[in-house]
């Protein structure tokens, strides 16, 4: 289901014009050398969206990046979290569930650190918006620059970004299913929400035979061969509060995996029967 939606509203037809504008809303008063901050990524649309790709600029050698929050994000799927490109980029990608259309959607909460004193620059060079029509048609977005000015070190009370949220993330949505494009494998999908401080990062594992291998990196979806037949996902937010669950593809031991486990029941049962019989002839031989 969640990769059939992906596959739709990834898809890029036709432009259309709609009334869409991207923006960022900065911190309210006075920013100062070595202050933590938050600038929301915003947008406003008069029709219906499900599908968003932005590409932002920031000075990197004013601002550094400490992490993203996807609390109350309209963005719901992602294939990967943000990602922080060289030179001083940022870029998002995801779709919505329910479109979105209307003031103020948010689409991520960058956390920055002001390293210096002086005026800073946000700027969009690239976003792509798509209608929820169906047909992925791409909407012509503008965008509004955003500049903050950063005062010297001690110049306003200092700011330190925290969170108080003691509920771990919420695993809305946990699939395993083949992979309909490529066969040979199987795909895991999943939707997990924290509308506190936001998902942080979701790792994976994966079990082969009776060994489960180290925990990774999971994009949305992930790919796996068929052999995996039990899979332990573990989503952190940002105040580091964890939840983790475990799901089972049983079919996956009718495969490859048939003739081992036909061994070991023979094996059980040979030992259970020797042991029955040991057993019995040890009563009679007391008797």
């Amino acid at each position: 289901m969640v990769i059939s939606f992906l596959f739709v509203v990834f898809s890029v037809a036709a432009s259309a014009e709609a009334a869409t504008g991207l923006y960022f809303k900065g911190p309210e008063g006075l920013v100062s050398a070595g202050d933590e901050f938050s600038v929301e990524v915003r947008i406003d649309s008069d029709q219906a969206l499900n599908a968003y790709s932005i590409l932002f600029k920031y000075p990197a050698d004013s601002l550094r990046v400490l992490g993203f929050n996807s609390a109350n994000s309209i963005i719901d799927i992602r294939r990967d979290e943000p990602q922080v490109l060289k030179g001083g980029s940022i870029k998002f990608a995801g779709a919505s569930l329910k479109p979105f259309s209307g003031q103020g959607g948010i689409i991520s909460i960058i956390n920055f650190k002001a390293l210096k004193s002086g005026s800073v620059n946000l700027n969009f060079s690239e976003a792509k918006v798509y209608l929820a029509d169906g047909r992925g048609t791409k909407v012509a977005s503008g965008f509004k620059s955003s500049d903050i000015r950063i005062g010297e070190a001690g110049e306003a009370l200092p700011r330190k970004i925290e969170f108080n949220d003691t509920k771990p993330p919420t695993i809305v949505f946990l699939n395993l299913t083949k992979d309909p494009i490529t066969p040979g494998r199987k795909l895991l999908s999943f939707l997990i929400r924290d509308d506190v401080s936001g998902v942080k990062e979701v790792l994976y594992r994966e079990k082969h035979w009776f060994w489960w291998g180290e925990f990774a990196k999971a994009q949305n979806p992930t790919a796996l061969p068929l052999t995996t037949w039990a899979v332990e996902i573990k989503a952190i937010d940002n105040a580091t509060n964890i939840t983790q669950r475990i799901i089972y593809d049983w079919s996956a031991l009718s495969g490859p995996y048939f003739f081992l486990w036909f061994v070991i029941i023979l094996v059980a049962v040979l030992v259970i029967n020797r042991a029955v019989r040991g057993k019995v002839y040890n009563n009679k031989s007391n008797g």
